[in-house]
């Protein structure tokens, strides 16, 4: 193992992330990997809190709590679907990145576990727990204001199966947005605490950074989310962890779609990443001035008077 500061090549960089996690090839393999490599990696911790974490992770946060919440009746359902929405494309090409937030996960812990050993396993079990926690925390959005939008485009079977098992329901706040946010977050406080020059760092970071920002793309190519999903998905994060800053935010947003416009003009570009900014702030905002409340509780507040101004928008219409 290279002793930590050593001073990486991008190439490099690279190299190093596929050892430590692996390349992802098959869609259809994609999740077993996942999973079997999460098991894979759960012995190497003697820290009891990345066990937790992870089982929490498949079991209680997914199977458990967000699966129960997809199955509960609801009296209000939110159509959080706005106007830029319909401007950006259905790509079902998308679908490979879609599904690798979990990947990324496990590969972030696996990394930094190689390079600096049991000092990080107090940071990696936190990392763990954290991730997990999202899940049932969503959960609680989901039980009490169901979100809806208008999904477009069909994709092959990859899209068939997906659209099987993971419904236009339950979208808001985006856990793909949470997930990969804390995620990238959690990666850069990681290193700069335990590296000897956390700056030699910074092409792992873009590397994360880079990956992040393309799964917050592929959440609206493959029309499993809005911009609403992801806005107030990155607003809870914040609301969780001060490390990701406004700033952090803006940053992750703002890349979005720059290296790939998808057929877009940088018109809908800058107005998808407008969007997304003007409800982060305004649901981390909210977020912040109720510090006591429960955040599944600001969430659903929030969206129910998304909800009822919509309604008086369209009786005055």
């Amino acid at each position: 193992m290279k002793k930590a500061g050593h001073d990486f090549q991008e190439t490099e960089a690279r190299s190093r992330i596929r050892q430590a996690a692996g390349e992802i090839e098959q869609n259809a393999e994609r999740f077993f990997w996942q999973l079997g490599q999460l098991i894979k990696l759960m012995p190497q911790f003697k820290n009891s809190g990345v066990r937790r974490g992870a089982a929490g992770f498949f079991v209680k946060g997914y199977l458990s709590e967000y699966r129960k919440a997809a199955r509960s009746k609801h009296s209000l359902e939110i159509n959080v679907e706005l106007p830029v929405d319909s401007k950006i494309p259905f790509e079902p090409t998308a679908l490979p990145t879609y599904v690798s937030h979990v990947g990324m996960v496990i590969s972030g812990a696996n990394f930094i576990k190689k390079e600096f050993g049991k000092e990080v396993e107090t940071d990696l079990g936190k990392y763990a727990t954290d991730i997990a926690a999202l899940f049932p925390e969503a959960a609680q959005v989901y039980r009490s204001a169901q979100t809806s939008f208008r999904r477009t485009g069909q994709g092959g079977f990859g899209m068939k199966m997906l659209r099987l098992v993971d419904s236009e329901k339950n979208a808001c706040p985006s856990l793909h947005a949470e997930i990969v946010a804390l995620a990238y977050s959690r990666i850069c406080d990681i290193l700069d605490a335990h590296a000897k020059n956390p700056a030699s760092y910074e092409p792992i970071k873009n590397l994360y950074f880079q990956r992040a920002v393309k799964i917050l793309e592929s959440v609206l190519l493959v029309k499993q989310h809005v911009v609403m999903d992801i806005a107030v998905g990155l607003a809870v994060v914040s609301g969780r962890d001060s490390s990701f800053s406004p700033t952090r935010a803006q940053k992750m947003v703002d890349a979005m779609f720059e290296k790939d416009r998808h057929g877009m003009d940088q018109t809908v570009i800058n107005e998808v990443r407008v969007t997304i900014l003007s409800i982060y702030n305004e649901v981390a905002a909210r977020i912040k001035t109720k510090p006591k409340t429960p955040l599944p509780e600001v969430i659903v507040g929030y969206l129910k008077d998304f909800d009822n101004e919509n309604r008086a928008a369209n009786l005055r219409n």
